[in-house]
């Protein structure tokens, strides 16, 4: 197996652990991009990852304020 294989085999593992945390997870870029929404946060806010990825976290948060998850 090659170094490159490796890496992607750990970041696969990686990313699976993350997305079975009982617990919501987003993790957010240096501009400020939504780049992770765990399986948990689709479920609690019925919002699936497709519609959030790469978008601003502004946005992210104004659409789950409107939805009633985030208080003002």
């Amino acid at each position: 197996m090659t170094t490159m294989t490796l890496d992607l085999s750990d970041f696969h593992w990686t990313m699976q652990l993350l997305d079975t945390l009982d617990a919501g997870l987003v993790v957010i870029d240096r501009d400020y991009r939504v780049c992770a929404w765990n399986s948990f946060m689709q479920n609690y806010s019925g919002i699936h990852a497709e519609a959030i990825m790469a978008r601003a976290c502004f946005t992210v948060a104004q659409i789950c304020r409107k939805a009633g998850y985030v208080q003002s």
